[in-house]
């Protein structure tokens, strides 16, 4: 799911909703209008929708879905969903419901801290275009995922096989841009 920020706070009526989840003054979302976002899971908390981003130091938090403007609305294949006794409805990739799994990201244990950036690299490569995806890549706005051995070798098979399309598909451009378009509707008798 990728998102748009269109407010840093919620207005008063929100507040009111997001209540007792959020308390006006005492917290803040560090979030940028017009930024775009990849929610990493959804939380349904008293029939209140919220989401789970990664900050810029790589830590999850939740923010209330009223701050942002849907831009892509498909949910995740990664994403798991668990009714809890109290009502909630959670939507997480699975390795979130490991149990103290925020508590360990947080104290920065080190399976956990790369299994994030797993599931980051995974839920950002969902949410982009194949060309979006491409560009970046090559750009080297992805390096950061570098360091995790299986992010690496699933971008490099990834690139390999939209290569290999580009290929194709400059190869098929080509073929038909040498054939006039006339002569392939003409209908030719085959007696």
């Amino acid at each position: 799911m990728k998102l748009q920020c269109i407010a840093t706070l919620p207005n008063e009526q929100q507040a009111t909703l997001l209540s007792p989840y959020y308390q006006p003054g005492k917290q803040q979302f560090g979030l940028a209008i017009g930024r775009e976002y990849v929610a990493l899971g959804l939380t349904i908390l008293q029939g209140v929708p919220w989401v789970e981003l990664a900050s810029d130091a790589k830590f999850l938090y939740s923010v209330p879905l009223c701050l942002f403007k849907i831009i892509d609305g498909q949910i995740s294949r990664y994403w798991e969903a668990r009714l809890h006794e109290n009502g909630n409805l959670t939507l997480w990739p699975s390795s979130f419901y490991q149990e103290y799994y925020h508590d360990d990201l947080l104290e920065g244990v080190p399976e956990i801290v790369t299994n994030f950036g797993v599931v980051c690299a995974l839920l950002e490569t969902e949410s982009r275009l194949s060309e979006d995806f491409y560009t970046a890549l090559m750009a080297g706005q992805l390096a950061i995922y570098d360091e995790y051995d299986e992010t690496r070798t699933d971008f490099s098979r990834w690139k390999g096989i939209y290569e290999t399309w580009l290929r194709r598909k400059q190869a098929y451009t080509a073929q038909i841009n040498k054939v006039k378009v006339i002569e392939t509707l003409s209908f030719q008798p085959a007696y």
